[in-house]
């Protein structure tokens, strides 16, 4: 899951009662944050995607007040996740030699990635595999499995890729093991 704040810690300062925040968005002039905070930490979720945010805390021991950091800066960019099931899957091996160790692997060249996959083998119902995937979306996504020791033969193979909005499934693919 991808947050979207910005946690902001920082060490006590000898005397503090409470912390003041201030926060500056794109070199804007610094702007109180949050006034009174108790602990070493804060967590900022107003945040505004592709804009730096600098933070700067003050401390305070009732009417006096001491800055504790320079300005800290943040360039938030927020990941653009999945809007639709998984893209088209491309569904590929390396075993030109049909020795009995291979890979196979699945990419998704570009739309909305998945956040788990699963390998079937010959049309079972079980998967022989299954992982999870980080959604980098629009980004292009792959993933690959190592398959060893098997006996002479032609294995067929396909691949679901599944996220919150539903699955997209591979074409079934032939590898060839002598």
């Amino acid at each position: 899951m991808h947050k979207k704040s910005v946690e902001l810690n920082w060490s006590k300062s000898n005397g503090a009662l409470s912390y003041d925040i201030y926060r500056s968005i794109n070199n804007s002039e610094f702007k109180i944050l949050a006034q009174d905070v108790k602990g070493t930490t804060y967590s900022d979720a107003a945040i505004i995607d592709k804009f730096t945010h600098q933070y700067r805390i003050i401390a305070r021991n009732g009417a006096i007040s001491k800055t504790i950091s320079a300005p800290i800066k943040i360039h938030v960019q927020i990941p653009i996740l999945a809007t639709g099931k998984p893209g088209n899957i491309s569904l590929s091996h390396n075993n030109w030699s049909n020795l009995s160790a291979f890979n196979i692997r699945f990419d998704i060249h570009w739309g909305n990635n998945g956040t788990s996959w699963k390998l079937y083998e010959d049309g079972g119902t079980a998967p022989i595999h299954t992982g999870t995937l980080i959604d980098n979306s629009p980004n292009a996504q792959s993933a690959e499995y190592a398959i060893t020791g098997k006996a002479p033969g032609v294995y067929k193979y396909k691949i679901e890729v599944t996220n919150s909005f539903g699955m997209t499934t591979s074409n079934e693919m032939t590898v060839t093991v002598k």
